[in-house]
């Protein structure tokens, strides 16, 4: 999935884009709520995306671009305490592990 396709889907979503971190990730927000897009996932065809409550301080990966009121709740049902980091594709847990469809 290209960086254009990402920012076009995140828009269509209804995250506005911050364009401050063009070369280095797409990032979308809303409110509390934002979803990143890392580099590494804009030449796959099965991107993940990391969304984060900025007031819980609780982050969860998944697979396809939510709203922002599902990331809100998908981080409310999924999401662990305070500064817990759940379904990151990178660390020893299965990619699978955590993540989900919006």
């Amino acid at each position: 999935m290209s960086r254009e396709a990402i920012e076009r889907a995140m828009e269509e979503a209804g995250w506005k884009l911050d364009a401050g971190f063009v070369d280095h990730l797409v990032v979308g927000h809303d409110s509390v709520v934002s979803i990143l897009a890392y580099p590494w996932s804009w030449k796959t065809d099965a991107p993940a995306f990391e969304i984060s409550h900025e007031v819980k301080d609780t982050t969860y990966w998944v697979r396809e671009i939510p709203t922002p009121q599902r990331a809100i709740e998908l981080i409310e049902e999924n999401g662990g305490p305070a500064g817990e980091e759940r379904g990151n594709p990178h660390k020893a847990e299965s990619a699978d592990e955590g993540m989900r469809s919006s």
